[in-house]
């Protein structure tokens, strides 16, 4: 287990790694910020990359804290209740590379589902966040938003209609997140009802945990793909983006009540009349800050990186 949570975390890295290229390559290529679906504020496909950048490295900890809950061994409990050999459990955890053992015994098989569980939360926390950009890309890619294009390699034909692409890589890495977040559930319901000591409920942990785990390091390494492969469209950014920064331009410039300023600008904009006298840039991410973020940047991580990933 701890194993694969260095592995996924070898992938988990890759796809921010990505992310940080693509935010760096179009760093100030506008992009619509929307809230509501409705299109907001002024941003960028830098900021947009980077944003997602930013909360995989804000639950890259959460795989920590999973391995700090898989790091005890359980050898030498037995079915729960320890052994009658005089067992030196304290050596045979060193041994086999563990933190420490388990203790007391007793807590060996209520444990049993929480190590579990926790791996497969730290990577659906990683596939909620690639699960939201692949929504992003689902939406930007239709004609209507036209924001970018994927590459024919990404998508699919439709079965009927020859004119159509699909984006079912994006799509049903979307619904990824999901099913790893269902394997965690499931070993949660498995055991949260089980009373103390061991009962045969428990081999059923197994399949959900790998199947989650397979599921999970399959979803980093196609978003990481799927990134790489996305053509950003570039295009002016309406004026009615930049009315809150005219509202405030006006209202620090002419000593007015920002909520004045705000009906006035917003009156302007609904007739059609409203012309913003700057159109300043969207704030720039710090892409250095992030990259520093990167565990990959120690040489202990680099190096154990690259040997899981050839």
């Amino acid at each position: 287990m701890l194993f694969r949570s260095d592995a996924a975390e070898a992938e988990w890295a890759a796809v921010i790694e990505v992310l940080l290229s693509f935010a760096a390559a179009h760093r100030d290529l506008p992009l619509p910020g929307y809230t509501h679906l409705q299109r907001a504020m002024p941003s960028s496909w830098g900021n947009w990359a980077a944003g997602f950048a930013g909360a995989l490295l804000d639950t890259l900890p959460l795989l920590d804290a999973a391995r700090d809950v898989a790091d005890r061994s359980p050898l030498g409990s037995a079915a729960g209740y320890g052994s009658p050999l005089p067992l030196d459990r304290t050596a045979t955890a060193k041994d086999l590379g563990f933190s420490a053992a388990i203790e007391p015994v007793t807590a060996a098989q209520l444990e049993r589902g929480l190590a579990e569980s926790a791996l497969l939360g730290a990577l659906a926390a990683a596939c909620h966040v690639v699960g939201r950009m692949a929504a992003d890309i689902c939406l930007y890619a239709t004609t209507e938003f036209g924001l970018l294009r994927l590459p024919p390699a990404l998508t699919t034909g439709s079965s009927i209609m020859p004119q159509k692409r699909n984006p079912d890589v994006a799509e049903l890495l979307r619904g990824q997140a999901r099913r790893v977040r269902a394997a965690q559930r499931e070993i949660e319901d498995l055991t949260g009802a089980l009373p103390s000591g061991y009962h045969r409920d428990l081999q059923h942990t197994k399949a959900p945990l790998l199947r989650g785990v397979r599921i999970a390091r399959l979803s980093l390494r196609v978003a990481a793909h799927l990134v790489a492969g996305i053509q950003p469209n570039a295009g002016p950014l309406d004026a009615e983006l930049f009315a809150a920064a005219e509202a405030f331009r006006r209202a620090e410039a002419e000593g007015r009540p920002f909520r004045e300023v705000y009906r006035e600008v917003g009156h302007e904009v609904h007739a059609g009349a409203f012309v913003p006298e700057a159109r300043p840039p969207a704030p720039a991410p710090d892409l250095d800050a992030l990259w520093a973020r990167l565990p990959g940047n120690r040489p202990d991580r680099r190096d154990a990186w690259r040997a899981l990933l050839g």
